[in-house]
């Protein structure tokens, strides 16, 4: 089951993570965060949190799955 959640909070563990969506750094502190099957994702911003929203809504969470799980750009699997 797929589930979703935008929601702001201050952070400063996130630091190195980098976005879930487009994978840029994230800023500290983190701002931005989605909730994507239970747990947290921090995002580098608004636009980031929204269209992750989207895709996650639409039922296309494999998308960020098959990402982060097969290394697309400098990742290896999911940031926690």
């Amino acid at each position: 089951m797929l589930s979703f959640r935008f929601r702001r909070r201050e952070s400063a563990t996130a630091a190195s993570e980098p976005c879930f969506h487009c994978g840029l750094p994230v800023p500290v502190p983190v701002a931005d965060w989605v909730t994507f099957d239970g747990t947290p994702r921090p995002v580098c911003c608004a636009a980031c949190a929204a269209v992750a929203q989207m895709v996650i809504g639409a039922g296309q969470g494999d998308y960020y799955r098959e990402k982060w799980h097969l290394g697309a750009g400098s990742h290896d699997q999911l940031p926690a």
